[in-house]
């Protein structure tokens, strides 16, 4: 896969991450449901920065990233407050 189609594909599956969170927990507010697709997508983008190969498990991880895409986030924001700038 080109690189660019990477970055599509680990998107897509993020987004489809947040789908399933959305469809599992019958979110229903409209503004709650969209956040939770976006940041799925978003976070499966800076997946795609994170990964170590084109292999399975890493798609996989796409989604479930996807799926867990809050919590994902704030992880990466608290270790990212122990570092100085």
């Amino acid at each position: 896969m080109a690189p660019y189609e990477v970055i599509v594909w680990f998107a897509f599956l993020g987004l489809l991450g947040g789908v399933a969170y959305v469809f599992l927990w019958r979110i229903k507010d409209a503004y709650e449901a969209a956040r939770y697709l976006f940041l799925g997508g978003i976070v499966g983008f800076v997946y795609s920065f994170l990964y170590s190969d084109y292999s399975f498990p890493n798609f996989v991880m796409a989604f479930v990233t996807g799926f867990a895409s809050e919590a994902f986030l704030d992880r990466i924001s608290e270790w990212r407050q122990k570092f100085p700038t």
